[in-house]
């Protein structure tokens, strides 16, 4: 059975570590479930999908975490997307709840009960991940309207043509077979025209003052 992505990596990491091998642990009596089950021995209340510890995952919640997902699912190349489940019925779609969004909340709890969320390098690591996201956000932004006509493509691929020889042929590759990839690399270029003319007009337009007499 396929399992999610981020299920089986935790669960990859602790049988590394020897947490979850057959062979190495103590035959003990099985614990009751730490979560209230989801069926009809629970109470349902509108609008939740789970509840754990007496915090709610809403209905929007879960579908932000099935978009997440379902993007994950699409850009993974084919042999990675072999080992995930496509969420395409509702069964399939529970299963994702039990098994990635309540073990995620729950881990996340556990961090915030540990005060691990205080830790000086965690915060540090935080506030790198949410620049870096800022400035990606941005930069998508600035790009997303480029695009690459036929036309272009045509231009570059004919004056350029002794790069799409293969050694030995006296004709270039045609056209045809590598059109989305001259494409993909003509976007490319105009991205990054585009970022460093913003760099170029972001820094004309600010007091920028370099101490690099300071620098170690």
């Amino acid at each position: 059975m396929k399992r999610f992505a981020v299920v089986a990596a935790c669960g990859v990491m602790l049988a590394g570590v020897g947490v979850c091998s057959a062979q190495n642990s103590p035959k003990v009596a099985p614990k009751p479930a730490a979560v209230a089950p989801i069926g009809p021995q629970a109470t349902v209340k509108p609008g939740v999908v789970a509840q754990i510890n007496g915090v709610d995952i809403t209905v929007d919640e879960f579908n932000k975490e099935l978009a997440v997902y379902n993007k994950l699912f699409m850009q993974a190349p084919p042999e990675q997307r072999s080992q995930m489940q496509q969420l395409t019925t509702k069964e399939q779609r529970i299963d994702f709840l039990k098994e990635s969004v309540v073990p995620q909340r729950l881990f996340l709890q556990e961090a915030l009960k540990r005060g691990i969320d205080k830790n000086p390098e965690v915060v540090d690591m935080a506030e790198r991940a949410r620049i870096q996201m800022l400035i990606m956000a941005l930069l998508r932004e600035e790009t997303k309207s480029l695009a690459v006509n036929d036309k272009e493509i045509e231009d570059y691929y004919n004056a350029n043509k002794q790069n799409f020889k293969k050694p030995g042929d006296k004709e270039p590759v045609a056209l045809a077979t590598i059109k989305e990839n001259v494409r993909s690399f003509l976007l490319m270029q105009k991205q990054q025209q585009a970022v460093e003319a913003m760099k170029s007009k972001l820094s004309a337009g600010a007091n920028v003052m370099v101490f690099g007499e300071n620098v170690q």
